[in-house]
């Protein structure tokens, strides 16, 4: 069976967007059942030391959780700045996940994901002792004692 050509485009823009990048491979690539995914694809992408992970069948949730991040960093960050050039996204991005795990959140009682497993739960901090400090360039606000 040929492989279509969306399924080439999909695998050769795989390989391009790795060999571009300076450090090495990402270990895994979640994808779900699309039939673009199919054996030169995996194949590919395996030669380049990645694991393909599907998601399970019948399972619609499972790529809800990585859309979501994906369309809270578009809609949190990427829509209100130029990006330059990948360099400039890569640094972007790694700016906001540190702000993004740092800020505290309701789901979880107002703790950062970083902290919510070993933290003591929070105290309410006198309001003469917040500071805030601009993040990317001032689109979000960091606050510290």
């Amino acid at each position: 069976m040929t492989p279509t050509p969306s399924a080439q485009y999909a695998a050769q823009s795989f390989v391009e967007t790795v060999c571009d990048r300076d450090d090495r491979a990402p270990r895994f690539l979640i994808h779900d059942r699309d039939s673009i995914y199919g054996l030169e694809f995996r194949r590919r992408v395996k030669g380049l030391g990645t694991r393909c992970l599907v998601t399970p069948p019948r399972a619609p949730q499972a790529n809800a959780f990585c859309e979501r991040m994906i369309e809270t960093l578009r809609r949190d960050c990427l829509d209100n700045l130029i990006v330059l050039d990948d360099c400039h996204a890569e640094r972007l991005l790694r700016e906001y996940v540190r702000y993004y795990h740092g800020r505290p959140h309701r789901g979880l009682r107002m703790q950062a994901p970083a902290g919510t497993r070993w933290l003591p739960p929070v105290r309410p901090v006198p309001a003469k002792a917040l500071r805030s400090r601009p993040v990317l360039g001032g689109l979000h606000q960091a606050t510290a004692a």
